[in-house]
């Protein structure tokens, strides 16, 4: 049974119960027609045969006693009476004729012809109560009296006899009872039987399939545990069959010789890959070291450009700064010469106005010395008329009413005459201070006269020293400009170059931290190299 396959052990497993259970449903297929047909039995036999004498006895206790005693009491109408017993008398005969027509016992035999006789016996009777009731007129109580009993005796022997039947029928079906109830123990012990023989075949079955599939799988399991815990390739499972489980078996010790193989094979590279990791460590450690001073050299290259750079361009700035001064500066002399050159023009014209304004001055001081004689006259004048107007108010006072008009206007001529004086008076002193002014002012303007000539010659040398400043402002311009342009481009040419050596600063920067992930990438490389070695070196092959 050892080239049975797992999947012929598994149709075994399920074809068995089934076919058990297959025999269990045919047995009690089989057992429950047995019972079926013996109750039907029992029920044919038993049950109806009760029926039918059951209906026996009551058509005689109802439709052949009953209709007797009412006819008898007046209650039936004799003719009714005589049908109804007719009937039930024709109903008994055809439910007998039934009855002795089935299948019967030797005893039940000799029952049922003793209930023939006591039958015709009976029937005799009726015939003869039937018979009364046919000629039956009129009143017909009390009639039947005489009949009444004889008709008891012969019906209850019948009944009797009924009750005999009844009673072996039912001896019978007790009987019949104990063997179903006899064949109901059969048919469990049976079942049971069967049970137990199905069970022992599942169960062989089971255990069989189950020991088939176990006992590798343990083999395997024991072979994959001691890989997973102790690392051991050195053992192979057993091929124990040729089924499945012997073809997986046989891919295990496969799987675990490929697994030998590739131990080796990774133990071999891990060294190599230990010693080219360690070499490789050592020229990155050399690397860095080199590029760390490359690096260090370019630093202080850029740091001298920068500084070459800044002082190129404060070099830059400053003559720019000094072209721009210069160039304000020229600004400033030609605007100054301008200013200069007018100022000449204006002082000219200043000192011809000034030399007018004190001819003018001097013609006013002589005019306000003629003012002084008019004034004179005007207050003379003015003395004269107040004493006429004294004069008239004087006459007019003595003219009385007749002179009072005059003397009111001798009065305004006097108040006239007097403000006139103080009039004189005040212009007097403004023409005595206008005197003095302009005696004052004709000095100044000849003081004033000679400062603008003086100012006017040294207005002359300054527009002279404005115009050599001006040259050689030109001259200074011209020479800052062409500095300022040669600095530029130095600035320039200083900038490229600063920003190339920062370049190249940064890009030692970035190989010497490069140079440093790759030693410390090489040592990893190294340690898991290591750490390799040693997880390989676990294993057993």
């Amino acid at each position: 049974m050892e080239g049975i396959s797992i999947r012929q052990k598994l149709i075994l497993g399920c074809v068995v119960p089934l076919l058990t259970l297959l025999l269990l449903v045919i047995g009690a297929t089989q057992a429950m027609s047995q019972l079926m047909a013996g109750m039907n039995a029992m029920y044919q036999g038993e049950v109806v045969q009760l029926k039918e004498l059951k209906q026996i006895a009551d058509l005689y206790a109802v439709k052949v006693i009953d209709a007797a005693n009412k006819a008898n009491v007046g209650g039936f109408d004799p003719a009714k009476s005589r049908a109804d017993m007719s009937a039930a008398q024709q109903e008994i005969n055809r439910i007998w004729r039934e009855y002795r027509g089935q299948e019967m016992s030797q005893a039940e035999q000799r029952e049922a012809d003793k209930m023939q006789a006591l039958f015709a016996a009976a029937d005799r009777e009726i015939e003869s109560v039937m018979q009364i009731l046919a000629s039956m007129q009129g009143d017909n109580q009390g009639q039947l009296a005489a009949h009444i009993m004889p008709l008891y005796r012969v019906i209850d022997p019948v009944s009797d006899g009924v009750s005999a039947l009844v009673e072996y029928q039912l001896q019978e079906a007790e009987k019949n009872m104990a063997e179903l109830n006899e064949l109901r123990v059969q048919l469990i012990r049976l079942f049971i039987l069967l049970f137990v023989v199905g069970g022992a075949c599942i169960l062989f079955f089971g255990v069989w399939a189950g020991r088939s599939v176990s006992q590798p799988l343990a083999a395997m399991g024991g072979i994959l545990r001691g890989m997973q815990t102790d690392l051991d390739l050195s053992k192979l499972a057993p091929v124990l069959r040729k089924d499945e489980m012997g073809g997986l078996a046989h891919s295990l010790n496969e799987v675990i010789c490929h697994f030998r193989d590739l131990i080796t094979q990774i133990n071999g590279m891990a060294e190599q890959l230990a010693k080219e990791s360690a070499h490789l460590a050592h020229i990155g450690t050399q690397s860095r070291g080199r590029f760390a001073q490359q690096q260090a050299e370019t630093d202080q290259t850029a740091t001298a450009m920068n500084q070459m750079s800044a002082t190129v361009a404060e070099v830059a700035n400053s003559s720019n700064a000094a072209a721009d001064a210069a160039h304000h500066a020229d600004e400033s002399a030609r605007h100054g010469h301008h200013i200069v050159e007018d100022a000449i023009l204006r002082m000219s014209g200043l000192s011809a106005q000034i030399q007018n304004t004190a001819a003018m001055i001097t013609q006013l001081a002589d005019d306000s010395r003629n003012i002084s004689s008019v004034m004179d006259a005007i207050r003379g004048i003015a003395e004269q008329t107040n004493l006429l107007a004294l004069n008239a108010a004087i006459e007019a006072a003595r003219a009385g009413d007749q002179g009072r008009g005059f003397a009111v206007v001798a009065d305004e001529v006097r108040t006239l005459a007097q403000r006139t004086q103080r009039s004189t008076e005040e212009i007097g002193k403004t023409i005595v201070k206008l005197q003095q002014g302009a005696t004052q002012a004709a000095s100044s303007m000849e003081l004033g006269l000679s400062q603008v000539e003086e100012s006017n010659r040294t207005v002359l040398a300054c527009g002279q020293a404005l115009g050599e400043i001006v040259s050689s402002v030109n001259v200074i311009n011209e020479m800052n400009t062409q500095i300022a342009t040669a600095a530029e481009e130095q600035s320039k040419v200083a900038e490229d170059i600063s920003r190339n050596v920062v370049n190249i600063a940064h890009i030692a920067t970035e190989s010497t931290a490069a140079a440093s992930e790759l030693n410390q990438s090489c040592h990893e490389l190294e340690q898991l190299s290591s750490d390799l070695k040693v997880k390989v070196g676990q294993f057993r092959c």
